[in-house]
């Protein structure tokens, strides 16, 4: 389920220049923009896959409901706003996910058996207003590693993931204990000169993370491989992750249970539609007139 950010997301962003790997780069690319929604026609990671945000996006989306039902294969994205005429124009509400993955796991007691463990790995489409507003370059995109833990005991634990590897201290049990958000890209408005940067799109490339889409091993039937990466909707085993890591593994104490220090999970949902159409060339032009430092 998704719940609509704060304004200030934009403003939180996080770049991490000084870790840019200059070939990540250099493969992943964006196509250009659609008219339709304003957003680039598809993001290609390091591996060559492109995904897409169509108008409208594909599927149910999201909702408030938690009894909602989705019907495979479906994007992830805010159901459109009724009262914002660009929401109703475009099929989506203040944000949508170009690729989203979500992996969870029951921790150990105390927290034990609601306690949760959960990742979220996602590519995304927002606005810098928060609510739709197509006044380039309201739009921006960002990229999104999430960390989730009710963490059982006090001390290390360290998460491993297919996008890298975070370490927490824990000193207190609670729920969510451990709660991380890391986000890079773009905020609204753009271009940039330092680096030279087209738009505030291109900043998701810039990428402190080495990010790559996953994808599912298992699908539900009917929904064909060759248009998805997953179907939004069944849980199963991945494959892409970067240096072979398609799990979500938590190290430290009694996070299994007392005495047992390692949890580790291969289960994911996946999100996200094969743009069908062949690489584009990107516009050098700029969108919008203003110039802003990178976060």
């Amino acid at each position: 389920m998704i719940r609509r950010k704060s304004l200030s997301l934009g403003l939180a962003l996080v770049l991490g220049l000084a870790l840019v790997s200059a070939v990540a780069a250099q493969q992943a690319a964006l196509g250009p923009d659609n008219p339709e929604n304003g957003f680039p026609k598809y993001v290609k990671d390091i591996n060559g896959v492109k995904l897409d945000l169509p108008r409208p996006p594909i599927g149910q989306g999201a909702t408030g409901d938690p009894l909602q039902v989705f019907t495979p294969p479906t994007m992830i994205f805010d159901v459109p706003i009724p009262t914002n005429p660009w929401s109703v124009a475009t099929g989506f509400g203040a944000e949508a996910f170009f690729f989203l993955a979500q992996s969870t796991m029951d921790v150990g007691p105390p927290l034990a058996p609601t306690g949760k463990a959960i990742l979220v790995l996602g590519i995304e489409a927002a606005y810098g207003s928060g609510d739709p507003l197509n006044v380039p370059p309201d739009q921006f995109l960002f990229g999104r590693v999430r960390i989730r833990i009710d963490a059982p005991a006090l001390g290390t634990y360290t998460v491993t993931h297919p996008w890298g590897t975070q370490t927490f201290v824990v000193d207190t049990i609670d729920k969510r204990n451990i709660g991380f958000v890391f986000d890079w890209g773009g905020f609204a408005p753009s271009p940039n000169t330092n680096p030279p940067i087209a738009s505030s799109f291109e900043r998701l490339l810039i990428s402190p993370t080495p990010w790559r889409f996953l994808r599912a091993t298992t699908m539900a039937p009917l929904v064909d491989p060759l248009q998805w990466v997953g179907d939004g909707v069944t849980v199963g085993t991945v494959t892409g992750g970067f240096n072979g890591v398609n799990f979500f593994r938590i190290e430290g104490p009694d996070i299994g249970g007392p005495g047992v220090n390692l949890l580790e999970t291969g289960q994911f949902m996946v999100s996200g539609h094969i743009y069908q159409g062949p690489d584009e060339p990107r516009p050098s032009a700029t969108r919008g007139a203003a110039v802003i430092p990178l976060f």
